[in-house]
């Protein structure tokens, strides 16, 4: 039974490369970027609506707010 579950040599070499180019990744590191982006606040306020009033309601408002955003930006 052994005999069938050994990898060749040529498997061997493709997963000590995948090892090593996971190695790389994961030891790489991205520098973050500035946001100039407007701060949004983290909750929204119950106003008496459901779940799914209330993210139509951000939804749009993000879009307006990233729309304001963007000519200011163009501008």
């Amino acid at each position: 039974m052994k005999e069938g579950l050994e990898k060749s040599d040529s498997e061997r070499e493709a997963a000590a490369l995948d090892n090593a180019r996971w190695a790389f990744i994961n030891e790489w590191q991205v520098e973050s970027q500035s946001s100039d982006r407007t701060p949004m606040r983290s909750a929204v306020e119950n106003a008496g609506q459901t779940p799914s009033e209330q993210r139509s309601f951000a939804r749009r408002s993000h879009q307006l707010r990233y729309k304001q955003w963007s000519q200011e930006r163009n501008d």
